[in-house]
């Protein structure tokens, strides 16, 4: 008898660990999805403030050519990155997606 209560213990406690460490593991997910999405919104406004900042540069005719590069290059790059973190995001998602629906 006692032996089947230890075993019941046991159980109880490995199952206490198992939803703990779900629940830890439940938690860095949701952590990394919120910092992406806070990622993504401080590129986003990167990139507008360099749109700007690019047309301002070609209203003004003296603008050296290099320059307009330059910033062109800098929202190239943004947009690159923005459609990674998108894509990130975008699994992320559907991973959940997945989850809940097994």
């Amino acid at each position: 008898m006692q032996k089947k209560a230890m075993q019941r213990q046991e159980k109880k406690v490995n199952s206490e660990e198992e939803i703990k460490t779900w629940i830890a593991q439940e938690m860095e997910v949701l952590m990394a999805i919120v910092e992406a999405d806070y990622s993504l919104e401080k590129l986003m406004q990167d990139r507008a403030s360099l749109v700007y900042q690019l047309e301002q540069l070609k209203k003004n005719n003296d603008s050296d050519e290099k320059e307009l590069a330059t910033v062109t290059e800098f929202i190239e790059l943004r947009n690159i990155q923005i459609a990674d973190l998108q894509q990130k995001i975008l699994e992320s998602d559907q991973g959940k997606i997945s989850v809940k629906l097994i």
